[in-house]
C-alpha cells in the first residue's frame, strides 16, 4: 500500500508543480485532482483508519470541488468576475 500512496503523492506534486508554473483551466483541474489524491493517499498510507485521515480527505474533496469551480471560470475566461 506504500508503494500505491507514494504514487498518488508523486502525480499530486506534478500536478501542483504544473498549477504554479502555468496557472490555465487545464491545470487549475489537474490541481483539483492533485488536492483529492493527496487526501486519498494520506488515507491508504495511515496505519489504521481513524478520524484524522477521513476528515482531512473529506476538506481535500471540498477544496478539489471550489478548484474545479475556479477552473469553469477560467475556462469561460471571465477573469472571476462572477465570484
Amino acid at each position: 500500500m506504500l508503494v500505491v500512496a507514494l504514487l498518488l503523492v508523486l502525480y499530486s506534486f506534478v500536478a501542483t508543480c504544473a498549477f504554479v508554473c502555468c496557472d490555465s483551466a487545464r491545470s487549475r483541474k489537474a490541481y483539483a485532482l492533485a488536492i483529492v489524491i493527496g487526501g486519498l493517499a494520506g488515507v491508504v498510507a495511515a496505519p489504521a483508519i481513524t478520524a484524522g485521515p477521513l476528515i482531512q480527505l473529506a476538506l481535500r474533496v471540498y477544496w478539489g470541488y471550489e478548484m474545479l469551480k475556479l477552473a469553469k471560470i477560467a475556462e469561460e475566461g471571465s477573469q472571476f468576475a462572477k465570484m
